[in-house]
């Protein structure tokens, strides 16, 4: 009797499912039986789920907004099933068309001027659906959409992007750190912050501008590649700006990558980083790691094509990073430069000298890894023992060196010009730092800690730098 009524149930489903869901379907009662069925079929078997919640954002209710508009809503499964989206727009309420299916919670539009709209989104956990409310909004007819989109008006000078990953031992310092993000309150910079914490379910999009916004997000992988570009993206399109900073915050291991996430075991690698950016169609002003081990030549050199500056710290960084505080309230009217040199005065703070605190000035990268590559050449017709003893002499970890120090204990012991040419490019490149060291690292490991995988790095691809440090 049970196999019958199966049968029955999913015949029934199977014919109404073709009916309905072919090209563009229309939201109507017969879609709405098709997702009553397939929850009763799960009901049937005896699958236990907790249908999705699902709340829209924007636009709000009655609105007016650009007609290239961009949908926003929220999501949350108690059963943290993997949702699925299907939006739904149109003209009248009961005529609402299917126009996109997506697993991001928001969705950009170019929909027609001076036009009365609802919309609507379904959440599917792959058991159960759920509906939201309907909304009504109106676009903007051309004179008004000209006078809202004056440059003068929608752009920001600076929008800074805060990637806050809490995932992991650092949750408590993290919470610090968005606490004193909404204390700034300065509306000629444009602050959005993507924060996740150690729980499950503690994603939020802060919006800090003329006013401050909370959105819940489905639980981020801060480590997967995926995240950042969607972020970065979002920011682009909805608070554009004549220059964006990216702050990356979180743990840090140099070349290998950065902000892991303990839930889902996960980190950005160098690579990672580099296609986000480049898939959200943006080259950055400042790229800014608020991470140990991260202002090094292997990690500059796979990040130079898409930041004109880079921020970071060679060696430890304390969990305190940067003053927030500080720098939001005052970088308003400044150039990248400028910002930059403010960020490095604004870790100065901590009085942590070890830190090696730096601003790289990208555009003269590609001359410094040239003379490293000479330097190589040259330490290649030296004893690896004799290079082995300057390195343990310039280390400040097992793994990284500080490459200037390196190079003028080579040329004080050698009087090799291609160690005194390192140094000259050294001193081009970074423009502001703070601690005892040059700013830059290097990976020079003891040979119990090499890494197999150092080889594929962008930048031992590019010089014979590898092939020191491994005696090869």
């Amino acid at each position: 009797m049970k196999a019958i009524a199966l049968i029955s149930v999913l015949t029934a489903f199977a014919l109404l499912l073709a009916g309905s869901i072919t090209g563009y379907a229309t939201y109507s009662e017969k879609s709405s039986t098709v997702e009553k069925l397939l929850s009763e079929l799960f009901k049937f078997r005896g699958v236990k789920n907790s249908p999705p919640e699902i709340k829209l954002v924007y636009p709000i209710p009655n609105s007016k907004v650009s007609s290239n508009v961009t949908l926003i809503w929220y999501a949350f499964d108690k059963d943290k099933d993997e949702m699925v989206y299907y939006v739904y727009v149109g003209e009248s309420s009961d005529n609402m068309q299917l126009l996109k299916e997506t697993r991001r919670t928001f969705v950009s539009l170019q929909l027609e001027k001076g036009r009365e709209y609802f919309w609507m989104v379904k959440a599917f956990d792959g058991k159960s659906y759920s509906s939201s409310e309907i909304w009504r909004f109106f676009t903007e007819t051309s004179t008004e959409e000209a006078a809202r989109n004056e440059p003068s008006k929608i752009l920001y000078n600076w929008t800074f992007m805060l990637y806050l990953n809490g995932d992991n031992d650092l949750y408590t310092y993290a919470q610090k750190e968005l606490n004193e993000v909404m204390q700034v309150n300065n509306s000629n910079v444009a602050v959005i912050v993507l924060f996740d914490g150690e729980k499950d379910n503690d994603t939020f999009l802060y919006i800090f501008t003329n006013n401050s916004i909370k959105i819940p997000e489905n639980e981020r992988n801060m480590g997967d590649e995926n995240t950042l570009a969607e972020f970065i993206s979002y920011v682009k399109e909805n608070y554009p700006a004549k220059h964006y900073i990216l702050e990356i915050w979180g743990h840090g291991n140099g070349w290998l990558g950065v902000s892991f996430d303990k839930n889902d075991a996960d980190m950005l690698t160098i690579k990672e980083i580099k296609e986000a950016i480049e898939k959200a169609g943006i080259k950055l002003d400042i790229l800014l790691f608020s991470a140990c081990y991260m202002g090094n030549v292997e990690v500059a050199y796979g990040l130079k094509d898409v930041t004109k500056y880079l921020v970071a710290s060679e060696n430890v960084m304390l969990a305190t990073s940067i003053s927030h505080e500080k720098i939001l309230g005052e970088i308003a009217n400044l150039s990248a430069e400028e910002v930059s040199i403010k960020l490095v005065e604004g870790y100065e703070y901590t009085r942590y000298l070890s830190s090696s605190f730096a601003a790289w000035n990208m555009s003269k990268l590609d001359y410094m890894i040239d003379k490293i590559n000479d330097f190589a050449t040259a330490l290649a017709e030296k004893n690896y023992s004799f290079i082995l003893n300057l390195r343990n002499e310039t280390a400040f970890s097992l793994q990284y060196i500080d490459l200037y120090n390196f190079a003028a204990k080579v040329y004080n012991v050698t009087g090799i010009e291609e160690a005194k040419e390192v140094m000259n490019a050294i001193n081009e490149t970074i423009f502001a730092k703070y601690g005892i060291n040059s700013g830059v690292g290097i990976y020079f490991p003891l040979p119990i800690y090499q890494s197999k995988y150092y080889q594929d790095t962008d930048f031992a691809l590019a010089t014979f730098w590898d092939e020191i440090i491994t005696n090869n």
